[in-house]
């Protein structure tokens, strides 16, 4: 008589698959392949490659409830993991003044070595992405950076860290952008995501590997200030 898989048992099995061993696997398996045909050519072998490569990608978010004539965007309630939020690409909010005013070059972004050290200038976040190449295996950490001026930058304010943080995000800043008209206020929770969902505001590279990292935007609430 047969098993019966049912949702609940397949779901279990796909999650105890290991799909990364066997990436590493099938990876492992074609260099030994290559290495064998090189050798039997002739050819020189390829050297390992000893370094890593990062990039770092930028993604805004807002939500659907707009108040007082549209001026105020508030998803002041909504935690990190709220369905309702949408990326500011989304045709449904894409064309409000909340999200176009809000551009990825807006914010800084820094990529730190395991002593606190930038390895190259801060950059403007982007949607395309800022790659980064020939790293050294080690650790890293990605940082938006928080500046002690709100204005047209993002600034640190203790109060919306802590709002964002007990949301859940990883951090919260403000940003009082003056080149609209009329000018606006963002509060603004930030996030860190590889491709796999993890957070990678903390990460680690090994020799040969390409990690994506995303910096993503939450705007929490943007108003009109009087």
């Amino acid at each position: 008589m047969g098993i019966q898989v049912t949702p609940t048992l397949l779901a279990t099995i796909i999650a105890s698959i290991d799909i990364d061993a066997i990436v590493d696997d099938i990876i492992a398996n074609v260099e030994a392949s290559l290495g064998i045909l090189e050798e039997c050519l002739g050819l020189e072998p390829t050297p390992p490659t000893t370094t890593a490569t990062l990039t770092v990608n930028k993604e805004v978010f807002g939500c659907n409830n707009f108040i007082i004539g549209n001026d105020i965007m508030d998803c002041a309630q909504m935690t990190n993991t709220d369905p309702a939020w949408l990326p500011c690409t989304d045709s449904t909010i894409s064309n409000s003044s909340q999200c176009l005013e809000l551009t990825a070059n807006l914010f800084d972004i820094e990529v730190l070595d395991d002593q606190n050290s930038q390895i190259i200038s801060p950059f403007e976040g982007s949607a395309q992405g800022t790659t980064i190449e020939n790293l050294q295996p080690g650790e890293y950490e990605v940082n938006e950076i928080q500046y002690q001026s709100n204005i047209n930058q993002l600034g640190a304010f203790l109060n919306d860290q802590t709002t964002c943080r007990n949301l859940g995000f990883d951090d919260g800043g403000t940003l009082l952008y003056t080149n609209a008209d009329p000018d606006r206020r963002y509060i603004i929770c930030i996030e860190y995501e590889d491709e796999q969902g993890n957070d990678c505001s903390t990460l680690t590279l090994a020799a040969g590997e390409d990690k994506t990292c995303t910096v993503k935007n939450y705007i929490r609430f943007t108003n009109i200030p009087l």
